[in-house]
């Protein structure tokens, strides 16, 4: 296990929770594992603070929003599905939009390039190889900005729910 790099907990509400991951963790090196990863819901405070006092960074924040869809929105700006003629712009656009916070980039051991040629890979990936099931695009020649969905529709009936994931999104910096 990566040595936690940060100083124990100093709060008296996660304290329990410091001691019980530093065990966890303890027990995993001693199993062999090399390296951790784990997720927290955003809106769970506590778990996060534990986490951060344990030795883990915090590299990567998402925030999940959802909503029935009544109806269409109040403004409609003319959008398409992206194509391969596409990709060169997109790419573009998502080797240089540069969140320091996402998984990717945030992680000291992917070197940024890196990084940013998984962006890359992701363009392509995404509208040629069935990544997502769409990836929306203003509708212009050259797009620097897309949105990347999935729909899961195989797992609909067992939700009992019609749902759609935005994946990826990236708008150009100078159109920001």
């Amino acid at each position: 296990v990566v040595a936690p790099a940060g100083q124990p907990g100093r709060r008296a509400d996660v304290a329990a929770d410091v001691a019980a991951i530093r065990e966890s963790l303890a027990q995993a090196a001693r199993a062999g594992v090399g390296y951790v990863i784990c997720t927290t819901p955003s809106t769970d405070l506590a778990q996060i603070r534990a986490l951060c006092g344990s030795g883990f960074d915090l590299i990567e924040t998402r925030c999940h929003y959802h909503m029935p869809l009544m109806g269409p929105p109040g403004v409609r700006y003319p959008v398409r599905l992206a194509t391969s003629e596409d990709i060169p712009s997109l790419s573009k656009a998502a080797s240089q939009t540069i969140n320091e916070f996402d998984r990717f980039h945030a992680d000291p051991e992917i070197p940024p390039k890196d990084a940013d040629r998984l962006m890359e890979r992701w363009v392509v990936a995404s509208i040629n190889e069935g990544f997502a099931e769409a990836t929306i695009v203003p509708d212009e020649p050259a797009p620097e900005a897309f949105c990347t969905v999935r729909y899961h529709r195989r797992h609909w009936d067992g939700w009992g729910l019609q749902l759609a994931q935005t994946v990826l999104s990236v708008v150009a910096p100078r159109h920001r």
